[in-house]
């Protein structure tokens, strides 16, 4: 009668080196797979995000200068940045948008170093009184106002 304790001594237990590459090589496969997509998805967010930064800071801005348009007066847009006269007229794409505020104030709005700036002369000393309200982090390209 055969001993049982013989017969799992001589059995081979373990895994043979082929095997072990194997196995290796098909988890080395599926971790670079799931690395690049976290990458991937990782990437995809912070796109998402400055998209997000970008409307924030447009929508911000629009209504920054709706809200003071609103109840203003005397409006016009300048053909030059410079132009901030309050001289009511009417044109076709200017880089300057000029008008009075309800409180009084002389207030234009421009597009200056890719920036939306708001300039005010609030102290009525002929000087005016600069701001970007967009962030330096979004870069504007193109702006024109129009009037009539």
């Amino acid at each position: 009668m055969p001993n049982p304790k013989s017969q799992i001594l001589n059995s081979k237990l373990g895994f043979t080196l082929i095997e072990m590459i194997v196995a290796v090589g098909v988890f080395a496969i599926a971790m670079m797979i799931s690395v690049g997509s976290i990458l991937s998805i990782s990437a995809a967010q912070k796109r998402a995000i400055a998209i997000q930064n970008l409307q924030d800071n447009i929508r911000f801005a629009l209504e920054t200068m709706s809200k003071e348009a609103r109840l203003g007066i005397s409006f016009h847009c300048g053909s030059t940045i410079d132009d901030t006269a309050t001289t009511p007229r009417n044109c076709i794409g200017g880089p300057s948008f000029t008008f009075i505020n309800a409180r009084g104030d002389i207030v234009s709005y421009q597009l200056r170093n890719d920036q939306i700036e708001r300039l005010s002369d609030s102290d009525d000393d002929g000087t005016f009184d600069a701001y970007p309200i967009t962030s330096r982090n979004v870069k504007i390209r193109g702006l024109e106002f129009y009037v009539w």
